[in-house]
């Protein structure tokens, strides 16, 4: 049964949704102010409550989905036993035509709405670590942990950091930007963003994948995206591109 709402164009939905990306976006940040030795047990700290947090945005889509889910049955099972009762009265006025007619139709909506909230499947104990979100997070962290890991001890090949900051020169944002293939690790020559989920591959890499399998969906661990990649959706990704290219003239020095 298909209910008729709670499904991703619901806006509470989307909004959990936000709630669940925006922790996922504050990973890097966090990882990259504290990124020393020292801040281990900080850093730590701090992304067991952002894995917390995004535990308790799964679990309230959960809750929210499965009472849309159960009030799609109680709307069919009310108008059910309006129906059945209504005919009742119907039979009971044509057999006793002194009957009065002010009887009410009665319905305990709350009983349907629990019974209905009953009857939906049992889900599994690890439906959050499952939910697609969650790899999310779990993929971002462990590409940012790799990327510490590559930074002290001196291998700068893999991954550069880029700094963004304001006109006053007060940083806004930072971010890593990784030069490695996903499918192939190696240094990217050639990279392409897939517009449909932002990761980036090499060209030639995910095109052969592609060749040999149309179907094919991004190859990057835990992608919430599940369309399939074309080459229409593969853009030319200038960042990576650039930091390639500044690693190129550094290597040359």
């Amino acid at each position: 049964m298909t209910a008729a709402t709670g499904g991703l164009d619901d806006q509470q939905i989307k909004n959990l949704r936000m709630g669940m990306q925006t922790v996922i976006d504050t990973l890097p940040h966090v990882i990259k102010i504290l990124h020393k030795k020292e801040d281990d047990d900080d850093r730590q700290k701090i992304i067991d409550d952002l894995r917390s947090t995004m535990g308790a945005y799964i679990d309230r889509e959960q809750v929210y989905q499965d009472s849309m889910d159960a009030l799609v049955s109680t709307r069919l099972e009310i108008r059910d036993q309006i129906s059945l009762e209504e005919q009742q009265l119907l039979g009971e006025e044509k057999s006793d035509k002194n009957r009065s007619r002010d009887k009410q139709i009665s319905v305990d909506v709350d009983r349907i709405f629990n019974e209905a909230k009953q009857k939906l499947p049992k889900i599994s104990s690890k439906y959050v670590e499952k939910h697609p979100k969650m790899k999310e997070f779990e993929s971002r962290l462990d590409i940012e942990l790799r990327a510490i890991s590559d930074y002290r001890n001196g291998n700068e090949q893999n991954n550069d950091l880029q700094v963004i900051d304001d006109a006053c020169g007060e940083i806004i944002a930072t971010q890593i930007i990784h030069t490695i293939d996903p499918i192939t690790r190696l240094e990217m020559k050639d990279p392409v963003k897939n517009t449909l989920c932002g990761h980036t591959y090499e060209k030639s890499s995910i095109l052969q994948i592609i060749k040999k399998n149309p179907k094919t969906k991004c190859p990057m661990a835990g992608c919430p995206n599940k369309n399939h990649v074309t080459e229409n959706h593969l853009i030319l990704d200038s960042d990576v591109l650039q930091e390639i290219q500044k690693k190129k003239k550094r290597a040359r020095k």
